[in-house]
C-alpha cells in the first residue's frame, strides 16, 4: 500500500512540475522580424523551421514541367510604387519676403522652379516705397542746397562781408 501511495505521490508531483513549467510563458527573447527590418520571408528563424526538400523523379518532372535554371547572382532593377507624402528638407525651405507692400507687377520665378542667390524673383511696385524714393531725394536736393548756402555764406565772412551770426544761422 505504501509503494502504490508512493509511486501515485511522483507521478503527482513530475505531473505538478511539467504543468508548472509550461504555464510560466517562454523565457526565450524572441526578436520581432518588423523591428529587425528583414523581412519575415527572409527571416533565418522563420527558414529553419519551414524548410523542406522536396524531390521528384523524372515522371513527376514531365508531368508537372518543372523548368531548372542555374543560379546566378545579377541586379534586378524594379519600381515599387506605393502613395506619400513628400516634404522638402527644412534646411532648404527659405521664407521670401518684401520690406514694403505693394502690388506684385511682373513675377520671374514661379513655385517648385529652382533659383539661385540673388536672383529676382519679382517686381513689386509700392506706393510706400515711391514715397521713400521721394523724401530722400528731396532731402538730398535739400543737402546741397544747404551745403552749397553754408559755403556761400563761409567764404563772405572770410571776405567780411557777412556777419559770423550769418553763419551761425547758415
Amino acid at each position: 500500500m505504501k509503494k502504490i501511495r508512493n509511486a501515485v505521490l511522483l507521478i503527482l508531483s513530475v505531473l505538478f512540475a511539467f504543468f508548472a513549467s509550461g504555464c510560466g510563458g517562454d523565457t526565450e527573447k524572441k526578436t520581432d522580424t518588423a523591428d529587425s527590418g528583414t523581412p519575415p520571408s527572409v527571416s533565418a528563424e522563420q527558414n529553419k523551421a519551414v524548410i523542406e526538400y522536396v524531390k521528384l523523379d523524372d515522371k513527376q518532372v514531365k508531368e508537372l514541367a518543372v523548368k531548372t535554371v542555374t543560379l546566378r547572382k545579377e541586379t534586378v532593377n524594379y519600381e515599387i510604387t506605393a502613395p506619400g507624402t513628400v516634404y522638402p528638407a527644412p534646411e532648404n525651405v527659405y521664407v521670401v519676403s518684401a520690406p514694403l507692400s505693394g502690388r506684385v507687377v511682373t513675377i520671374y520665378a514661379h513655385e517648385g522652379e529652382y533659383v539661385k542667390k540673388g536672383q529676382l524673383l519679382l517686381e513689386i511696385e509700392s506706393l510706400e516705397y515711391a514715397s521713400l524714393v521721394s523724401e530722400y531725394m528731396q532731402a538730398k536736393a535739400d543737402e546741397t542746397y544747404f551745403k552749397s548756402n553754408f559755403d556761400r555764406i563761409t567764404l563772405l565772412v572770410q571776405q567780411k562781408i557777412s556777419s559770423q551770426s550769418d553763419l551761425d544761422k547758415a
